[in-house]
Protein backbone atom coordinates (compact mmCIF):
# COMPACT_ATOMS: atom_id res chain seq x y z
CA UNK A 1 0.00 0.00 0.00
CA UNK A 2 1.73 3.26 -1.33
CA UNK A 3 1.86 6.28 1.48
CA UNK A 4 0.53 9.33 1.24
CA UNK A 5 2.22 12.31 -0.71
CA UNK A 6 3.10 15.91 1.29
CA UNK A 7 0.66 17.23 -0.54
CA UNK A 8 -2.28 14.95 0.81
CA UNK A 9 -1.27 15.43 4.66
CA UNK A 10 -1.41 19.59 3.51
CA UNK A 11 -4.76 19.17 1.75
CA UNK A 12 -6.38 17.07 4.80
CA UNK A 13 -5.01 19.41 6.79
CA UNK A 14 -6.54 22.55 5.64
CA UNK A 15 -9.98 20.77 5.14
CA UNK A 16 -10.06 20.01 8.27
CA UNK A 17 -8.33 23.41 9.89
CA UNK A 18 -5.16 22.22 10.92
CA UNK A 19 -1.95 24.22 11.61
CA UNK A 20 1.31 23.63 12.88
CA UNK A 21 2.56 21.41 15.69
CA UNK A 22 2.42 20.92 19.74
CA UNK A 23 4.99 20.09 22.05
CA UNK A 24 4.35 16.74 23.49
CA UNK A 25 5.41 15.12 26.62
CA UNK A 26 7.23 12.19 27.12
CA UNK A 27 6.20 8.85 25.97
CA UNK A 28 7.55 4.78 26.29
CA UNK A 29 10.10 4.42 23.04
CA UNK A 30 8.57 1.47 21.28
CA UNK A 31 10.46 0.18 18.47
CA UNK A 32 7.42 0.08 15.63
CA UNK A 33 7.32 0.92 12.20
CA UNK A 34 4.95 3.62 11.14
CA UNK A 35 1.42 2.46 9.69
CA UNK A 36 1.32 2.28 5.83
CA UNK A 37 -2.02 3.73 5.56
CA UNK A 38 -1.56 6.23 8.52
CA UNK A 39 0.34 9.15 6.62
CA UNK A 40 3.91 9.27 5.10
CA UNK A 41 5.96 8.87 8.88
CA UNK A 42 9.06 9.93 7.34
CA UNK A 43 7.43 12.95 6.24
CA UNK A 44 5.83 13.90 9.19
CA UNK A 45 8.83 13.18 11.32
CA UNK A 46 10.84 15.53 9.34
CA UNK A 47 8.16 18.24 9.68
CA UNK A 48 7.43 17.73 13.56
CA UNK A 49 10.39 15.73 14.55
CA UNK A 50 10.26 13.96 18.21
CA UNK A 51 6.38 15.02 18.51
CA UNK A 52 6.15 13.28 15.21
CA UNK A 53 7.84 10.12 16.70
CA UNK A 54 5.76 10.24 19.75
CA UNK A 55 2.45 10.20 17.45
CA UNK A 56 4.26 7.27 15.29
CA UNK A 57 4.29 5.05 18.49
CA UNK A 58 1.22 6.28 19.56
CA UNK A 59 -0.31 4.44 16.82
CA UNK A 60 0.26 1.80 17.93
CA UNK A 61 -1.04 1.90 21.46
CA UNK A 62 -4.43 1.12 22.54
CA UNK A 63 -5.31 1.16 26.56
CA UNK A 64 -3.19 -1.11 27.76
CA UNK A 65 -4.90 -0.64 31.06
CA UNK A 66 -8.48 -1.29 29.95
CA UNK A 67 -7.10 -3.67 27.28
CA UNK A 68 -5.92 -5.91 29.99
CA UNK A 69 -9.84 -5.72 32.30
CA UNK A 70 -11.29 -6.77 28.79
CA UNK A 71 -9.02 -9.78 28.21
CA UNK A 72 -9.48 -10.24 32.45
CA UNK A 73 -13.05 -10.37 32.26
CA UNK A 74 -13.95 -13.55 30.64
CA UNK A 75 -11.93 -16.08 33.21
CA UNK A 76 -14.09 -14.21 35.94
CA UNK A 77 -17.26 -15.30 34.95
CA UNK A 78 -20.82 -13.00 35.56
CA UNK A 79 -18.77 -12.03 38.75
CA UNK A 80 -16.25 -10.25 36.86
CA UNK A 81 -18.53 -7.39 34.96
CA UNK A 82 -20.11 -6.98 38.61
CA UNK A 83 -16.90 -6.23 40.24
CA UNK A 84 -15.81 -4.05 37.85
CA UNK A 85 -19.14 -1.58 37.61
CA UNK A 86 -18.82 -1.41 41.44
CA UNK A 87 -15.29 -0.27 41.44
CA UNK A 88 -16.29 2.04 39.33
CA UNK A 89 -18.91 3.66 41.45
CA UNK A 90 -18.11 2.72 44.21
CA UNK A 91 -14.18 2.88 44.57
CA UNK A 92 -11.50 0.56 44.35
CA UNK A 93 -11.81 0.48 48.14
CA UNK A 94 -14.92 -0.93 48.11
CA UNK A 95 -13.73 -4.43 46.65
CA UNK A 96 -12.44 -7.30 48.32
CA UNK A 97 -9.46 -8.87 46.78
CA UNK A 98 -9.87 -7.64 43.28
CA UNK A 99 -8.49 -9.12 40.21
CA UNK A 100 -5.23 -7.58 39.24
CA UNK A 101 -6.19 -5.86 36.20
CA UNK A 102 -9.36 -4.22 37.09
CA UNK A 103 -7.34 -3.56 40.75
CA UNK A 104 -4.69 -1.55 38.30
CA UNK A 105 -7.55 0.06 36.06
CA UNK A 106 -9.02 1.77 38.76
CA UNK A 107 -5.99 2.47 40.90
CA UNK A 108 -5.11 4.40 37.75
CA UNK A 109 -8.35 5.78 37.35
CA UNK A 110 -8.60 7.00 41.11
CA UNK A 111 -4.85 8.68 41.39
CA UNK A 112 -5.48 12.43 40.65
CA UNK A 113 -3.24 13.52 38.80
CA UNK A 114 -0.69 16.64 40.43
CA UNK A 115 -2.32 19.10 38.21
CA UNK A 116 -5.82 18.98 39.46
CA UNK A 117 -7.68 21.73 41.13
CA UNK A 118 -10.46 22.62 42.52
CA UNK A 119 -11.40 24.43 39.79
CA UNK A 120 -10.45 21.69 37.26
CA UNK A 121 -14.28 20.21 38.43
CA UNK A 122 -16.26 23.41 38.20
CA UNK A 123 -14.16 25.80 35.34
CA UNK A 124 -14.96 23.84 32.16
CA UNK A 125 -18.34 23.23 33.69
CA UNK A 126 -19.20 26.87 33.62
CA UNK A 127 -17.43 27.99 29.97
CA UNK A 128 -19.61 24.78 28.61
CA UNK A 129 -23.13 25.92 30.79
CA UNK A 130 -22.73 29.45 29.35
CA UNK A 131 -23.80 28.65 26.11
CA UNK A 132 -27.13 27.06 25.67
CA UNK A 133 -27.62 23.53 25.03
CA UNK A 134 -29.70 24.00 21.54
CA UNK A 135 -26.31 25.42 20.11
CA UNK A 136 -24.23 22.19 21.66
CA UNK A 137 -26.38 19.99 20.04
CA UNK A 138 -25.50 21.75 16.61
CA UNK A 139 -21.80 21.46 17.22
CA UNK A 140 -22.04 18.24 19.11
CA UNK A 141 -23.88 16.71 15.90
CA UNK A 142 -22.68 18.58 13.04
CA UNK A 143 -19.15 19.30 14.27
CA UNK A 144 -17.77 17.14 16.36
CA UNK A 145 -19.05 14.11 15.43
CA UNK A 146 -18.77 14.54 12.30
CA UNK A 147 -14.99 15.56 11.74
CA UNK A 148 -14.87 12.02 14.23
CA UNK A 149 -16.12 10.05 11.59
CA UNK A 150 -14.26 11.71 8.67
CA UNK A 151 -11.20 9.54 9.99
CA UNK A 152 -11.00 6.27 7.84
CA UNK A 153 -9.66 4.40 10.99
CA UNK A 154 -11.94 5.44 13.31
CA UNK A 155 -15.02 4.69 10.89
CA UNK A 156 -13.39 1.41 10.13
CA UNK A 157 -13.36 0.55 13.42
CA UNK A 158 -17.29 1.55 14.03
CA UNK A 159 -18.33 0.64 11.06
CA UNK A 160 -17.30 -2.69 11.62
CA UNK A 161 -19.47 -2.91 14.83
CA UNK A 162 -22.67 -3.49 12.52
CA UNK A 163 -24.25 -0.88 14.98
CA UNK A 164 -23.44 2.56 14.06
CA UNK A 165 -25.07 3.16 10.75
CA UNK A 166 -28.29 1.30 12.25
CA UNK A 167 -28.37 3.26 15.16
CA UNK A 168 -27.14 6.78 14.56
CA UNK A 169 -29.76 8.29 16.19
CA UNK A 170 -28.92 6.17 19.71
CA UNK A 171 -25.34 7.00 19.28
CA UNK A 172 -25.78 10.39 19.14
CA UNK A 173 -28.23 10.39 22.14
CA UNK A 174 -25.59 8.58 23.77
CA UNK A 175 -22.69 10.85 23.02
CA UNK A 176 -25.02 13.67 24.22
CA UNK A 177 -25.66 11.95 27.29
CA UNK A 178 -22.15 11.50 28.54
CA UNK A 179 -21.15 15.03 27.35
CA UNK A 180 -23.78 16.90 29.69
CA UNK A 181 -22.90 14.32 32.32
CA UNK A 182 -19.31 15.02 32.72
CA UNK A 183 -20.27 19.10 32.12
CA UNK A 184 -22.47 19.31 34.91
CA UNK A 185 -20.56 20.84 38.12
CA UNK A 186 -18.10 18.66 40.06
CA UNK A 187 -19.50 15.43 38.14
CA UNK A 188 -15.98 14.42 37.21
CA UNK A 189 -15.19 13.69 40.63
CA UNK A 190 -14.89 10.20 41.81
CA UNK A 191 -18.33 8.60 41.65
CA UNK A 192 -19.95 11.35 40.02
CA UNK A 193 -21.94 11.09 36.79
CA UNK A 194 -19.53 12.01 34.45
CA UNK A 195 -16.75 10.09 36.14
CA UNK A 196 -18.81 6.95 36.56
CA UNK A 197 -19.95 7.30 32.36
CA UNK A 198 -16.27 8.40 31.15
CA UNK A 199 -15.00 5.13 32.53
CA UNK A 200 -17.95 3.30 31.12
CA UNK A 201 -17.32 4.75 27.90
CA UNK A 202 -13.36 3.98 28.16
CA UNK A 203 -14.19 0.20 28.77
CA UNK A 204 -16.91 0.30 25.75
CA UNK A 205 -13.60 1.70 23.94
CA UNK A 206 -11.49 -1.72 25.14
CA UNK A 207 -14.10 -3.66 24.20
CA UNK A 208 -14.38 -2.75 20.27
CA UNK A 209 -10.72 -2.79 19.98
CA UNK A 210 -10.97 -6.26 21.39
CA UNK A 211 -13.52 -7.13 18.78
CA UNK A 212 -12.12 -5.33 16.15
CA UNK A 213 -8.81 -7.08 16.69
CA UNK A 214 -10.25 -10.18 16.71
CA UNK A 215 -11.59 -9.74 13.28
CA UNK A 216 -8.16 -9.51 11.63
CA UNK A 217 -7.69 -5.25 11.87
CA UNK A 218 -4.60 -5.00 9.77
CA UNK A 219 -2.74 -3.45 12.57
CA UNK A 220 0.70 -3.74 9.96
CA UNK A 221 -1.58 -1.10 7.84
CA UNK A 222 -3.49 0.64 10.15
CA UNK A 223 -2.27 0.75 13.86
CA UNK A 224 -4.17 0.05 16.68
CA UNK A 225 -7.59 0.10 16.28
CA UNK A 226 -9.31 3.46 18.43
CA UNK A 227 -5.67 3.72 19.40
CA UNK A 228 -4.12 6.58 21.40
CA UNK A 229 -3.51 8.77 18.50
CA UNK A 230 -7.49 7.92 17.07
CA UNK A 231 -8.72 9.09 21.09
CA UNK A 232 -6.32 12.29 21.25
CA UNK A 233 -8.32 13.49 18.06
CA UNK A 234 -12.20 11.95 19.17
CA UNK A 235 -10.34 14.47 22.35
CA UNK A 236 -9.88 17.43 20.13
CA UNK A 237 -12.92 17.14 18.30
CA UNK A 238 -14.99 18.25 21.79
CA UNK A 239 -12.56 21.46 22.48
CA UNK A 240 -11.29 23.53 18.62
CA UNK A 241 -13.47 21.66 16.23
CA UNK A 242 -16.54 22.37 18.77
CA UNK A 243 -16.00 25.60 19.77
CA UNK A 244 -15.03 27.04 16.20
CA UNK A 245 -18.52 25.86 15.25
CA UNK A 246 -19.93 27.62 18.14
CA UNK A 247 -18.25 31.05 17.33
CA UNK A 248 -19.53 30.59 13.94
CA UNK A 249 -23.40 30.28 16.06
CA UNK A 250 -21.84 33.56 17.61
CA UNK A 251 -21.02 32.22 20.78
CA UNK A 252 -17.23 33.00 21.82
CA UNK A 253 -15.12 32.58 24.54
CA UNK A 254 -12.98 34.64 26.96
CA UNK A 255 -9.31 33.44 27.08
CA UNK A 256 -9.82 32.55 31.27
CA UNK A 257 -13.11 30.39 29.90
CA UNK A 258 -11.15 28.68 26.99
CA UNK A 259 -8.20 27.77 29.83
CA UNK A 260 -10.77 26.66 32.30
CA UNK A 261 -12.41 24.55 29.94
CA UNK A 262 -8.95 22.53 28.43
CA UNK A 263 -8.26 21.57 32.94
CA UNK A 264 -11.05 19.97 32.61
CA UNK A 265 -10.93 18.11 29.63
CA UNK A 266 -7.14 17.39 30.90
CA UNK A 267 -9.04 15.62 33.31
CA UNK A 268 -11.29 13.64 31.20
CA UNK A 269 -8.51 12.30 28.75
CA UNK A 270 -7.02 10.97 31.75
CA UNK A 271 -10.09 9.38 32.79
CA UNK A 272 -10.22 8.31 28.61
CA UNK A 273 -7.16 6.88 29.13
CA UNK A 274 -5.19 9.05 26.73
CA UNK A 275 -1.59 9.34 27.11
CA UNK A 276 -0.93 13.18 29.32
CA UNK A 277 2.02 13.58 26.28
CA UNK A 278 -1.02 14.73 23.89
CA UNK A 279 -3.02 16.92 26.30
CA UNK A 280 -0.64 18.39 29.24
CA UNK A 281 -0.11 22.14 28.40
CA UNK A 282 -2.65 23.09 25.79
CA UNK A 283 -4.77 25.64 27.17
CA UNK A 284 -6.37 27.39 24.28
CA UNK A 285 -8.04 26.50 21.22
CA UNK A 286 -4.89 27.93 18.58
CA UNK A 287 -2.28 25.21 20.87
CA UNK A 288 -4.72 22.54 20.29
CA UNK A 289 -5.31 23.31 16.41
CA UNK A 290 -1.49 22.72 15.95
CA UNK A 291 -1.68 19.32 17.74
CA UNK A 292 -5.15 18.50 15.88
CA UNK A 293 -3.10 18.90 12.28
CA UNK A 294 -0.39 16.70 13.26
CA UNK A 295 -3.01 14.00 14.21
CA UNK A 296 -5.05 14.49 11.12
CA UNK A 297 -1.54 13.92 9.19
CA UNK A 298 -2.01 10.76 10.30
CA UNK A 299 -5.48 10.13 8.49
CA UNK A 300 -6.37 9.70 4.57
CA UNK A 301 -9.07 11.59 2.93
CA UNK A 302 -12.39 10.43 3.98
CA UNK A 303 -13.80 6.76 2.78
CA UNK A 304 -17.04 5.32 2.17
CA UNK A 305 -17.30 4.38 5.57
CA UNK A 306 -16.61 8.19 6.54
CA UNK A 307 -19.14 9.22 4.31
CA UNK A 308 -21.71 7.05 5.26
CA UNK A 309 -21.62 7.80 8.82
CA UNK A 310 -21.53 11.69 8.03
CA UNK A 311 -24.45 11.30 5.82
CA UNK A 312 -26.62 9.17 8.40
CA UNK A 313 -25.36 11.45 11.73
CA UNK A 314 -26.34 14.61 9.43
CA UNK A 315 -29.95 12.81 8.81
CA UNK A 316 -30.48 12.25 12.29
CA UNK A 317 -29.25 14.88 13.66
CA UNK A 318 -32.88 16.79 13.55
CA UNK A 319 -33.96 13.54 15.83
CA UNK A 320 -31.89 14.85 18.53
CA UNK A 321 -33.80 18.18 18.74
CA UNK A 322 -37.34 16.34 18.74
CA UNK A 323 -36.23 13.49 21.22
CA UNK A 324 -37.67 14.55 24.46
CA UNK A 325 -39.56 18.08 24.31
CA UNK A 326 -36.42 19.30 25.86
CA UNK A 327 -35.02 21.58 22.89
CA UNK A 328 -36.14 23.72 19.97
CA UNK A 329 -37.66 21.34 17.40
CA UNK A 330 -35.48 21.98 14.28
CA UNK A 331 -36.30 20.59 10.43
CA UNK A 332 -33.60 19.41 8.59
CA UNK A 333 -33.56 22.03 6.46
CA UNK A 334 -32.08 23.89 9.08
CA UNK A 335 -29.86 20.97 9.55
CA UNK A 336 -28.53 21.13 6.59
CA UNK A 337 -27.90 24.82 6.51
CA UNK A 338 -26.50 24.57 9.55
CA UNK A 339 -24.02 22.24 8.61
CA UNK A 340 -23.02 24.00 5.67
CA UNK A 341 -22.83 26.85 7.72
CA UNK A 342 -20.28 25.92 10.84
CA UNK A 343 -18.25 23.16 8.38
CA UNK A 344 -18.40 25.54 5.36
CA UNK A 345 -19.65 24.71 1.70
CA UNK A 346 -16.24 22.88 0.75
CA UNK A 347 -16.67 20.31 3.26
CA UNK A 348 -20.80 19.82 2.63
CA UNK A 349 -20.28 19.31 -1.08
CA UNK A 350 -17.55 16.98 -0.11
CA UNK A 351 -20.09 14.81 1.96
CA UNK A 352 -22.81 15.80 -0.21
CA UNK A 353 -24.32 17.56 2.30
CA UNK A 354 -26.80 19.85 -0.35
CA UNK A 355 -27.25 24.03 -0.36
CA UNK A 356 -29.85 25.01 1.43
CA UNK A 357 -31.90 28.63 1.18
CA UNK A 358 -31.66 28.82 5.33
CA UNK A 359 -28.18 29.13 5.32
CA UNK A 360 -28.54 32.65 4.30
CA UNK A 361 -30.44 33.58 7.58
CA UNK A 362 -28.12 31.94 9.81
CA UNK A 363 -25.32 34.71 9.71
CA UNK A 364 -27.79 37.23 11.35
CA UNK A 365 -28.88 34.84 13.71
CA UNK A 366 -25.50 34.58 14.82
CA UNK A 367 -24.97 37.97 15.45
CA UNK A 368 -27.84 38.29 17.40
CA UNK A 369 -27.11 35.22 19.48
CA UNK A 370 -23.67 36.84 19.96
CA UNK A 371 -24.59 40.13 20.72
CA UNK A 372 -27.18 38.82 23.76
CA UNK A 373 -24.47 36.49 24.68
CA UNK A 374 -21.61 39.81 25.24
CA UNK A 375 -25.11 41.45 26.74
CA UNK A 376 -25.44 38.82 29.61
CA UNK A 377 -21.34 38.41 29.91
CA UNK A 378 -20.97 42.27 31.08
CA UNK A 379 -24.15 41.54 33.92
CA UNK A 380 -23.00 38.99 36.52
CA UNK A 381 -26.16 38.30 37.74
CA UNK A 382 -27.69 37.89 34.31
CA UNK A 383 -24.31 35.70 33.36
CA UNK A 384 -24.97 33.44 36.52
CA UNK A 385 -28.64 33.10 36.02
CA UNK A 386 -27.53 31.91 32.22
CA UNK A 387 -25.48 29.54 33.63
CA UNK A 388 -27.48 28.05 36.20
CA UNK A 389 -30.71 28.04 33.53
CA UNK A 390 -28.30 25.93 30.99
CA UNK A 391 -27.26 23.21 34.24
CA UNK A 392 -31.07 22.93 35.39
CA UNK A 393 -31.87 22.21 31.16
CA UNK A 394 -29.02 19.77 31.09
CA UNK A 395 -30.55 18.33 34.10
CA UNK A 396 -33.60 17.56 33.00
CA UNK A 397 -32.74 16.29 29.70
CA UNK A 398 -30.58 14.19 30.88
CA UNK A 399 -33.49 12.52 33.60
CA UNK A 400 -35.73 11.97 30.04
CA UNK A 401 -33.03 10.29 28.32
CA UNK A 402 -32.89 6.45 27.93
CA UNK A 403 -30.26 4.42 29.56
CA UNK A 404 -27.41 4.31 27.42
CA UNK A 405 -25.55 1.58 25.60
CA UNK A 406 -22.18 2.54 27.27
CA UNK A 407 -24.18 1.49 30.44
CA UNK A 408 -25.86 -1.57 28.96
CA UNK A 409 -23.07 -3.05 27.05
CA UNK A 410 -20.23 -2.71 29.58
CA UNK A 411 -22.40 -4.26 32.41
CA UNK A 412 -23.04 -0.63 34.09
CA UNK A 413 -24.78 -0.19 36.68
CA UNK A 414 -28.18 2.49 36.19
CA UNK A 415 -28.69 2.32 40.03
CA UNK A 416 -29.88 5.80 42.17
CA UNK A 417 -26.98 6.53 43.66
CA UNK A 418 -24.12 5.76 40.83
CA UNK A 419 -25.53 7.59 38.04
CA UNK A 420 -27.08 10.64 40.33
CA UNK A 421 -23.41 11.18 41.65
CA UNK A 422 -24.41 10.85 45.31
CA UNK A 423 -22.19 7.17 45.70
CA UNK A 424 -19.41 7.30 48.39
CA UNK A 425 -16.30 7.54 47.41
CA UNK A 426 -13.30 5.82 49.05
CA UNK A 427 -9.25 5.82 49.10
CA UNK A 428 -7.68 9.30 49.48
CA UNK A 429 -9.90 12.84 48.65
CA UNK A 430 -9.95 14.53 45.48
CA UNK A 431 -8.65 18.51 45.55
Amino acid sequence: MSLIKMSTITRRAALFAGLGCIGLGQATALATTWPAARGDGEEIVRLYGERGRFVGRMLHVGDPLADAVVAELPGLGEDGHRLLQRGIAYGLASLTDPPPAIAAFLRSAETVPPWVTPRTFTGGSRTFMSIPLPAHAVTLSLAALTHTYSSPAIAGVLVGTGELINSTKRRLVETTDWLLRCMQPGALRRGGKGYVATLQVRMLHAQARARTLARGWNVGALGHPLGQVDLARTWLDFLPISYAALGKLGYDCTADEVADLYRTWWYIGHLLGIDPGFYLGITDHQAARRLLALVDATNRAPDANSKALVTQTVAGAADLFSLNGILPTVSRETIRASFRHVNGDRIADFFGVPASPAQALLPLAALAAGEEHQLARSFPPAWEARIKANEALAETFLALLPTSAYVTNSGGYHDAGVMTGTAPTAGSSQR
